[in-house]
């Protein structure tokens, strides 16, 4: 692979070592301001690695793109990453409790089969007022257009997470995603979050829309980003 300083490299670390040690003499001026940066050429060459693409599966050249056109291209090798996992439909005891750690504050989208479409979306918050005041309740995605209507259906006890009985039939859906992100990392978390951004446009934090790029491809705003990278 060659990068955008015209050197041929044979993995992606030999790409990003040859960016810093290139940075302070890159070309400047009018013709070079709106190429990608090194770390979008290093994030987009990562990416192709985890789908399996190649340089010909691009539109153009990696080292001629612009910092618009790297974008595009990284928000949709993200897309193609995020499609591909499928979660394990686990049996979940629901006579007692689900057991995990508390979910991060926000909506998931549960993959547990990629080729059927077959997903579960779930959002975690705890409402700012009513009889819930200072508990996470869980709500699944539903309706006709099953985009905006969501239906309570779980809470955070500190034995864990207890799916109201409703949906407690087995075999309950609802407790299989809550199992799964409950006991999933940060990571599988995110990648949970990250379906759900890329259906929707929002953040799947705080559900705002998204516009910019950098957003976009990342699923975060700028705010909630910082928030869970500091968590």
């Amino acid at each position: 692979m060659q990068c955008r300083h015209g050197h041929d490299h044979r993995t992606v670390a030999e790409v990003k070592q040859c960016a810093a040690e290139n940075r302070s003499v890159a070309p400047t001026g009018p013709a070079y301001t709106d190429l990608l940066t090194d770390r979008q050429e290093s994030y987009i060459l990562a990416l192709m690695e985890q789908v399996g693409e190649t340089d010909q599966d691009l539109p153009k050249p990696i080292e001629g793109m612009t910092k618009k056109e790297a974008s595009v291209q990284i928000t949709r090798l993200l897309a193609k990453k995020a499609e591909t996992p499928k979660t394990e439909n686990v049996a979940v005891d629901l006579k007692a409790n689900v057991v995990g750690a508390q979910v991060p504050q926000g909506t998931y989208t549960v993959v547990f089969d990629a080729e059927s479409d077959d997903r579960i979306t779930l959002r975690f918050r705890q409402p700012k007022y009513g009889k819930w005041v200072g508990t996470q309740l869980v709500e699944y995605l539903y309706g006709p257009d099953n985009t905006s209507d969501y239906r309570r259906c779980a809470n955070w006890t500190p034995d864990g997470y207890r799916v109201w009985n409703a949906f407690a039939k087995p075999p309950s859906r609802v407790g299989m995603g809550i199992h799964h992100l409950a006991n999933a990392s940060a990571e599988k978390q995110g990648e949970a979050g990250y379906v759900f951004s890329v259906k929707s446009s929002r953040c799947y934090r705080c559900s705002r829309k998204l516009t910019v790029p950098t957003s976009v491809y990342r699923g975060l705003g700028p705010e909630c980003a910082s928030i869970l990278a500091g968590a």
